[in-house]
């Protein structure tokens, strides 16, 4: 059994991590900020020296993407990045490998099934809103922190309720978003195959779909109303990408070799 313990465990993707790990060779120890604040590095590390995981898991993240741009810029960047940098610096001097969970928003959104090499954590670029640029930045840091025996994985993902939670869902934006449990299913076994193998991993639950089709798919029995992320943009002031969705046949290629 390996121990997993999980920074930003107690978020929508850690739990289903723990949920979907029942069973497997992994045992989830998920922590919230309560417990350990990321942004401190040497909590960080003295939890780690003290739990002794096998695995380090960084889930902790500042994910609303339009308050990261409006009203929090700060404690977006503060979570994110420096959060980033304090786990991945940990991790590098008690020698955990480390998994640090990023997102398709490092893609610009300007072509869609993206792969791995379309954008290389050691080459930052200026994000399409400030929440991907964090996301572009914390990337970085586990890069320049630890090298070896590190794994980036690249996912999205929507907690599924009774019903979709917004007034329309966009037709012009392509994603390779999905339930989330399912999604921790295929981290899983990115974690299993892919850690000490590879450094940046694709994970979503489909290949490519706009986020109507996926709505539509996950609740046909609601009216769901057409919409256009390009109202939100103006709205807001934040600009959504296009097509993030992304190519997966390198984590294919490792859970069927």
């Amino acid at each position: 059994m390996k121990t997993v313990l999980a920074f930003g465990g107690t978020g929508v993707l850690g739990k289903a991590l723990k949920s979907a790990s029942e069973g497997t060779e992994f045992d989830f120890l998920c922590v919230g900020r309560s417990t350990v604040d990321v942004r401190n590095p040497h909590p960080v590390r003295d939890f780690i020296e003290r739990i002794k995981p096998s695995i380090v898991l960084n889930a902790a993240a500042y994910t609303n993407v339009v308050q990261a741009q409006v009203e929090n810029r700060q404690e977006a960047t503060e979570v994110n990045v420096i959060g980033a940098d304090s786990v991945a610096w940990a991790c590098a001097r008690t020698g955990r490998p480390l998994v640090h969970i990023s997102t398709d928003y490092v893609y610009s959104g300007a072509k869609g099934l993206y792969v791995e090499d379309d954008h290389l954590p050691c080459r930052p670029v200026a994000g399409i809103n400030h929440y991907a640029y964090t996301k572009i930045l914390a990337e970085k840091m586990v890069f320049e922190n630890i090298r070896e025996n590190a794994l980036i994985i690249r996912t999205t993902f929507f907690p599924r309720s009774g019903a979709w939670p917004y007034d329309c869902a966009f037709t012009d934006q392509h994603t390779s978003r999905g339930d989330v449990f399912l999604v921790a299913l295929r981290i899983l076994r990115g974690i299993q195959y892919g850690l000490g193998k590879v450094k940046v991993l694709n994970i979503g639950a489909v290949d490519r779909w706009s986020v109507y089709d996926m709505a539509r798919f996950y609740y046909p029995l609601q009216d769901i109303k057409p919409g256009s992320r390009i109202d939100v943009m103006l709205k807001t002031g934040v600009a959504i990408p296009a097509d993030t969705s992304m190519n997966q046949d390198l984590f294919d290629s490792l859970v069927n070799q």
